[in-house]
């Protein structure tokens, strides 16, 4: 079984929660993995990523 994590700022990280998601294949009711569920704190970092990545971007001409 693969263990997931968030990808923030390009880097897989852990969840600062230890709450977890099972993903089932429903064809053969295979646990195939098992995810993070992001907290607030997960995601603010993410938010915080993706402004500071956003100043990078150009602009449409």
């Amino acid at each position: 079984m693969r263990r997931l994590h968030h990808l923030i700022d390009g880097v897989a990280v852990a969840s600062t929660d230890s709450e977890t998601r099972l993903i089932v294949d429903p064809s053969t009711e295979e646990v195939v993995a098992r995810i993070p569920v992001g907290s607030a704190e997960d995601v603010d970092a993410a938010v915080r990523s993706s402004v500071t990545a956003q100043h990078g971007w150009p602009l449409p001409t």
